[in-house]
C-alpha cells in the first residue's frame, strides 16, 4: 500500500517514519473514541468537560493530530480516568 503525507500544501510519499507516526496516531484516536463512547459522551460533551476544542478532538480521533501531554491529562480527567489508563488503552490499540 502506498501512503501519502500532506504537509504545508505539498503531497509527498510517506516515509517509513511517517507511516509509523500515522499508525500510532490512528491507534490513539481509536482508544480515545472507545473511551469516550464507554463514558457515553459526545465529542461536544468531551470538549466541554476537557476544555479541548471539539474539532481538535475530532482530529485526534481521526489520527490527524498528536496530543500534547496537557491535552492527554485534560482528556483523561474529563473521562474520569488516569492519564496512564488512556496511554494503556492506546498501547492495546497499537498492538492490534
Amino acid at each position: 500500500m502506498i501512503i501519502f503525507n500532506y504537509q504545508k500544501g505539498v503531497l509527498k510519499l510517506a516515509t517509513n517514519d511517517d507511516k509509523k507516526k500515522l499508525i500510532e496516531l490512528l491507534a490513539f484516536g481509536r482508544a480515545l473514541r472507545r473511551l469516550r463512547k464507554v463514558n457515553q459522551l459526545t465529542q461536544d460533551e468531551l470538549s466541554l468537560y476537557s476544555r479541548v476544542d471539539r474539532s481538535y478532538i475530532s482530529e485526534l480521533e481521526n489520527g490527524e493530530k498528536a496530543p500534547s501531554l496537557l491535552t492527554i491529562i485534560s482528556l483523561a480527567n474529563a473521562l474520569h480516568i488516569k492519564p496512564s489508563v488512556l496511554i494503556e488503552n492506546f498501547e492495546m490499540e497499537f498492538k492490534e
